[in-house]
């Protein structure tokens, strides 16, 4: 039998209620990604997150399944808009998940 150790953890400034719920969501999100993978439909884009939030290469690369390499190629070919500021780059998530579904679009029309 193997040993469990316990580990408390305290949040500040919400209540376990509101904790769960946005626990729930996530985990929801992440399975209906995971199964529309596995069942080849187009990824769709969370609901609770906002079109207009900027994204950085690193987290453009985790959400498109690539490397940071692929998301600078990505924009030197137009199908990423980068959105510099100062030195950093960013990427707005609404227009990262639309890039995917014309991706994801152009690729299921050459198999067929």
């Amino acid at each position: 039998m193997k040993n469990f150790t316990t580990t408390a953890v305290q949040i500040n400034a919400i209540d376990a209620e509101t904790f769960l719920s946005e626990i729930k969501s996530m985990i929801d999100a992440k399975f209906e990604s995971a199964i529309a993978l596995v069942l080849g439909a187009q990824p769709q884009q969370p609901v609770s997150n906002n079109d207009d939030d900027l994204l950085s290469r690193k987290e453009v690369a985790k959400i498109i399944g690539k490397s940071t390499d692929t998301v600078d190629n990505w924009s030197k070919a137009g199908i990423l808009t980068p959105y510099k500021m100062g030195r950093s780059v960013y990427f707005k998530r609404g227009e990262v998940y639309a890039a995917l579904v014309a991706k994801n679009a152009n690729r299921l029309k050459l198999n067929k």
